[in-house]
């Protein structure tokens, strides 16, 4: 046995010696400040990275380094085409540098250099704006980061994690979003703390308040073993954000690893408002009804003609699917795909109008959709069916449209884009298989904000459903309100053409919110409620608790309000 153990030795000696010797730290493992969340990714090293919207982030974890020397730094980071994302890299207290790439992907950037002895460290990535994305650290003496991480080996956190088994934070607020409360009453939120179905008793509950008043309040309770309420009041119409976490007692966000082996952080965020009815809006144009009357007039001007192409789509023995391009006012036409049963009489469908969320992206063939219509409204009204090389070249000069553009009604990117809407559902019109009598626009985040448009300006449409509406409610932070953070569009006075609160107002048919994030930073809930307060029609709307701008979590507590005149969902 010593014989084995000397041969293991010596071969051990020469692994490390073979090359020269890099190190990886996963930036999951550590322990964190702020908004970091874990986020699971195939592509990431280790199977995660961490994503914040914010900017007051940070994340920090104890190390050994098994060999003394001077180490290139690296980082892994997420980037998606914009290098102002860099995250600050520290060593001991000692900012090195900060890294970050334009190239989109998972790309290593070099951080700087630093001579470590052999021992404990203390590492700290901090974000220097919203919207990082850290992914891992590479310490290595190799030529590159590509060589480095081929020979790394990974360090395993000393200090980040505490939590292990089936651990839960439950939470929720005293009240429900809508309930009758006053400004400078008091507003409760209520967490429960678990461990494999038993109270916790170790650690602490890290809080912060975050409320359209400008509160901004962080504090810190140590776990007895007890459910914890913390309470607040709103000064100001609109909501207060409570987000809770699971934290090590000085304040860093703690790290579970489940019996499966997986990671993730015990998170809990919600939200509730007072004086809703009455959250502050900016005044709308004196001119906005004649605006859009001359939009029309606009795109009157423009022949509606239609070109369609059926292609081979999703089950193609029972549904037709066409690529769509229509002549519209302006440089790009209306395009899309659209689905219909394949043995569609005159006369006999009902059409379901859907428009897409923010982004950049090649378009798919939609799902059909049962006895319907369903047609696919491109953003952007660009070719369809092209090769990658070409949407990479047309997306180009698009990247952060709309976000800066709105200093000119008539020019800026929403203009065209409203166009496309209204063209768009006269197209649909137009089809010998529409029945004449059902019109339904649906869509999420820049969708839901497309929808309200089309609700608005086209009285033909007979039911608008929506999640996550976008703009609803611009230049909000200007009176105060909490500042959407991610997709933000920079606020002009000629934007309120294009407010999705201003549209609202106009829209006769039945509107449904079907799902409002409570802890949403795109799509704050203020801006959400205004909206749902300014539509004057048959109304429904369902806010979830714990959810932000994408699909909820599971077990999320919902609050349904409607109005007395609003049908059965469509």
């Amino acid at each position: 046995m010593k014989r084995w153990n000397f041969l293991f030795a010596v071969f051990a000696s020469f692994a490390l010696t073979a090359a020269e010797p890099s190190f990886v730290i996963e930036a999951e493992t550590m322990a964190r400040t702020g908004f970091y969340a874990l986020c699971a990714n195939a592509k990431a090293s280790g199977g995660y990275y961490l994503d914040s919207p914010q900017s007051d982030t940070a994340c920090r974890g104890q190390y050994e380094i098994p060999r003394a020397g001077k180490y290139t730094v690296y980082l892994r980071n997420l980037s998606y085409g914009d290098n102002r994302r860099k995250v600050a890299v520290s060593i001991d207290g000692k900012e090195i540098g900060a890294a970050g790439d334009e190239t989109h992907g998972f790309i290593w950037s070099r951080a700087g250099e630093i001579e470590l002895t052999a021992g404990k460290h203390e590492f700290r990535l901090a974000a220097r704006s919203a919207n990082t994305k850290p992914d891992a650290l590479l310490l290595t003496q190799e030529a590159d980061a590509a060589s480095g991480e081929k020979n790394a080996v990974k360090l395993d956190c000393l200090d980040g994690m505490i939590y292990h088994g089936r651990v839960k934070l439950n939470g929720r607020a005293k009240q429900a979003p809508f309930e009758t409360k006053r400004c400078g009453d008091k507003i409760d939120f209520i967490f429960f703390p678990k461990a494999n179905g038993k109270p916790l008793a170790t650690g602490a509950l890290s809080y912060r308040f975050h409320g359209d008043d400008g509160q901004d309040i962080s504090g810190l309770i140590p776990l007895n073993g007890k459910e914890i309420t913390i309470s607040t009041t709103l000064q100001k119409p609109g909501f207060v954000w409570c987000y809770g976490k699971l934290a090590h007692t000085d304040g860093a966000l703690a790290l579970c690893r489940g019996r499966d082996g997986k990671l993730y952080n015990a998170l809990y965020t919600t939200s509730a408002g007072a004086d809703v009815e009455n959250i502050p809006q900016l005044a709308e144009a004196s001119d906005f009804d004649e605006f859009w009357a001359a939009r029309k007039r606009e795109l009157a001007q423009t022949p509606l003609d239609a070109t369609l192409r059926e292609v081979k789509g999703v089950d193609p023995d029972h549904y037709r699917t066409f690529e769509v391009s229509v002549r519209c006012a302006g440089p790009r036409p209306v395009t899309g795909y659209m689905v219909m049963p394949r043995d569609a009489k005159p006369k006999s469908l009902p059409a379901n109008v859907c428009f897409q969320g923010y982004g950049l992206h090649k378009q798919g063939f939609p799902n059909p959709y049962g006895k319907r219509i369903r047609f696919i409204v491109n953003a952007h009204g660009m070719p369809l069916g092209q090769s990658d090389e070409f949407y990479r070249e047309f997306f180009k000069p698009l990247k952060n449209y709309a976000m800066h553009d709105g200093a000119d009604p008539l020019t800026c990117y929403f203009h065209q884009m409203a166009l496309r809407v209204m063209r768009s559902l006269e197209f649909v019109r137009t089809l010998p298989e529409w029945n004449g009598a059902d019109l339904v626009v649906e869509g999420g985040s820049q969708g839901g904000l497309q929808s309200i448009w089309a609700a608005a300006l086209d009285d033909k449409v007979t039911f608008c459903n929506v999640t996550v509406p976008w703009n609803s409610n611009l230049g909000g932070e200007k009176l105060g309100l909490i500042k959407p953070v991610g997709c933000a569009v920079e606020y002009f006075p000629a934007l309120t053409y294009y407010s999705g609160g201003n549209h609202a107002k106009r829209i006769k048919c039945p509107v449904n919110i079907s799902r409002a994030g409570l802890c949403d930073t795109l799509c704050p809930p203020s801006s959400v409620a205004r909206l749902y307060f300014n539509l004057k029609c048959p109304k429904a709307i369902t806010w979830i608790e714990n959810n932000d701008h994408f699909a909820p979590l599971p077990g999320s507590r919902e609050y349904h309000y409607q109005s007395d005149d609003f049908p059965s969902a469509k």
